[in-house]
């Protein structure tokens, strides 16, 4: 419920803050803190309290939690695929497979190569 209240999903999909999370799998160390720390702020009387003042509680109780979890939900969702498509992105990463580069004629630098040097040399003095 955090998750989607942080990141709500649009009417017609399911593409909120719990599904882009459940995407990443990198997550499992953040999502324990998290957890624990709800289950604390539960145990002193939350649990008939609303998912605003539950995350309220959170961001004052836990500020560099929740800084870590807001800043790690907005990563992925901003680099979730389906969000990316969105937003009119190419979902597909640069690397290993994704991007190609356009081949270049590099001969059009051999001119530079061969002009004279542009700088002076230690010794030089200027006449």
């Amino acid at each position: 419920m955090l998750l989607d209240f942080l990141i709500p999903p649009p009417d017609n999909e399911s593409l909120g803050g719990f599904a882009v999370w459940a995407w990443n799998s990198e997550r499992h160390d953040l999502t324990s803190k998290v957890i624990e720390a709800l289950e604390e702020i539960s145990e002193e009387g939350g649990s008939e309290k609303n998912i605003e003042t539950l995350t309220l509680l959170l961001k004052s109780r836990y500020k560099v939690l929740y800084l870590e979890l807001t800043e790690s939900l907005l990563i992925d969702y901003f680099t979730h695929p389906d969000v990316k498509d969105i937003l009119g992105q190419n979902p597909s990463s640069p690397f290993p497979i994704g991007y190609t580069v356009k081949p270049t004629d590099w001969t059009i630098l051999e001119q530079v190569f061969h002009k004279l040097p542009i700088y002076r040399s230690q010794g030089e003095t200027l006449s």
